[in-house]
């Protein structure tokens, strides 16, 4: 269920990527076509919640699919962006724990995968229509790590006297 995508590959159950567009639009439309002969390496890695859990098992929880010197070397950072190979190493949003992690998207899909090491805790967040995959993985993390949370703004209804409404007609 996982893999890169092509041109050609009919991909079963794929979900369809949605963005607001260029200039921003309010409402999510269609993604453009991208051809993915000329995209190669950049983006359109496609996979599913139960495949990055296996991933996740065979990576950290002992199955080898690296060796100890392999995963050392991938889990150490390389420069002052806390960047390993491949993934973010206990970068500012890591909870001050010690986290391995990865956050991309391309034209819509987001994607947002956290590994808290000390306490074996996993949260991928896939998106195919342009959320902020990494806000929510961080905020399902402080929850996990039962660690406090800002809950988005609260809608306070206004009554609002319509005598005023004139005072804003006008051309915008």
């Amino acid at each position: 269920n996982s893999g890169v995508s092509s041109n050609d590959a009919i991909v079963k159950k794929m979900a369809k990527p949605y963005w607001h567009g260029n200039p921003r639009q309010e409402k999510l439309i269609q993604n453009p076509y991208i051809n993915w002969h000329y995209c190669l390496g950049l983006d359109g890695i496609y996979s599913t919640v139960e495949d990055m859990y296996l991933w996740n098992k065979y990576l950290f929880d002992g199955t080898t699919l690296l060796s100890e010197a392999s995963k050392k070397q991938m889990f150490t950072s390389y420069n002052d962006q806390n960047m390993g190979y491949g993934v973010f190493v206990n970068p500012w949003y890591s909870h001050n724990r010690n986290f391995i992690g990865h956050d991309g998207g391309y034209y819509g899909t987001v994607t947002s995968l956290h590994k808290y090491l000390d306490e074996n805790i996993f949260i991928i967040v896939l998106s195919n229509n342009e959320s902020p995959a990494h806000l929510l993985t961080y905020g399902l993390s402080a929850i996990a790590l039962g660690l406090p949370v800002e809950l988005p703004y609260e809608h306070i209804s206004v009554e609002i006297d319509p005598k005023i409404y004139t005072n804003y007609v006008g051309v915008y």
